[in-house]
């Protein structure tokens, strides 16, 4: 009997320079300030000056500027670091959701069998051009115990698979991503992937690797709600393959960034 762990890491990219966390236990809260809100909407800052405009431009830039604010600029402390003036804090900000390690269900070893798990992420962010999420493996085979592993799995042709399909001599190891930002190559017309629309459970799989993959992406803010990926995360034994008992494990970086 073959025991599967997977470890779940999580990291976060703002490419417009506001956060930049990480972490292998758990997600820091995203902490911000909200001038005013209601229950629909919010404004997350203002300023009360002499002047300004949104809208100046030539042909090769755009500025915003403010006239008459003071005590503006950067400053810091050994904890902090802080942006001081309106337009320090017209940025972006992404946050994603934390997802406990997932233990699968233990996988018989000398006959067909597969097992398979979930795990999902919220990101978040006021970015306008939106974000992408991606995943990859620390390691090549991505599940392992000791020399012991399973192939990472190998779509047949150069899109996912619609369906899991283990050959009778071996065991693999792969993921299918669902949720409303999934990319086209996860998505299927309900018998191929990546043409369509469709975003059929349990369908258009592919191996980890350890270059990245981008599984969900969008081109606009979601805030205040967010979206959800889920991954769901499948181990399968051939029927005429012999996969030695213990305790597999795969480490599995989740990155959500600004686009």
């Amino acid at each position: 009997m073959s025991r599967l762990h997977v470890l779940i890491i999580i990291f976060v990219f703002c490419l417009l320079g506001f956060f930049t966390y990480g972490t292998t236990a758990g997600w820091n809260t995203l902490l911000s300030s909200v001038g005013m809100s209601s229950s629909t909407f919010s404004i997350n800052f203002d300023s009360i000056n002499s002047g300004g405009r949104d809208d100046s431009s030539s042909s090769s830039y755009e500025m915003k500027d403010t006239v008459g604010e003071v005590a503006t600029g950067d400053s810091s402390s050994a904890s902090y670091n802080l942006s001081a003036g309106y337009r320090q804090l017209d940025n972006s900000y992404i946050s994603i959701s934390v997802a406990s390690d997932l233990v699968l269900p233990s996988l018989g070893g000398i006959a067909a069998d597969e097992s398979t798990g979930n795990v999902s992420w919220t990101v978040i962010t006021d970015n306008p051009a939106g974000y992408e999420l991606a995943v990859k493996t620390q390691s090549e085979p991505s599940l392992s115990s000791g020399n012991d592993f399973f192939e990472d799995y190998t779509p047949d042709g150069g899109t996912p698979d619609f369906a899991f399909s283990v050959d009778s001599t071996t065991s693999a190891f792969g993921f299918s991503p669902e949720g409303d930002d999934v990319v086209t190559a996860y998505r299927d017309n309900g018998a191929v992937c990546g043409v369509g629309s469709g975003d059929t459970n349990n369908a258009c799989w592919d191996g980890f690797a350890t270059t990245t993959k981008t599984i969900s992406q969008d081109t606009s803010s979601n805030q205040p709600s967010g979206t959800q990926t889920t991954l769901s995360i499948r181990a399968a034994n051939g029927v005429n393959h012999i996969q030695s008992a213990g305790e597999y494990s795969a480490i599995i970086t989740v990155t959500a960034t600004t686009r």
